[in-house]
């Protein structure tokens, strides 16, 4: 699709959309979420959501951080979580 002398693929509009669902979904916690999580929460592969965080991040729109989460036998384990920026952000 091209518009007004701007060449736009429909791969860079997939990437946007999901970014703006991911940043959606990912400010509701300040912490961030997990890669899981995003997973659940819009309904796609973790391979899928590793891929997107990968794409955000040499963009400079991921931001990295690390919570603590319940595991399976009850200890807490300090995971990676990841929130998006808005444009023109930074990684942290």
């Amino acid at each position: 699709m091209t518009t007004k002398g701007s060449h736009v693929t429909s791969k860079e509009i997939r990437m946007d959309e999901w970014l703006a669902e991911l940043q959606r979904v990912s400010w509701r916690s300040d912490e961030g979420m997990t890669s899981f999580e995003i997973s659940q929460k819009l309904g796609v592969s973790i391979t899928r959501v590793k891929e997107m965080l990968r794409a955000a991040y040499r963009m400079g729109r991921l931001v990295v951080g690390k919570s603590s989460r319940p595991s399976i036998d009850g200890r807490h384990l300090h995971v990676p979580v990841y929130r998006i920026n808005k444009k023109g952000g930074g990684r942290k």
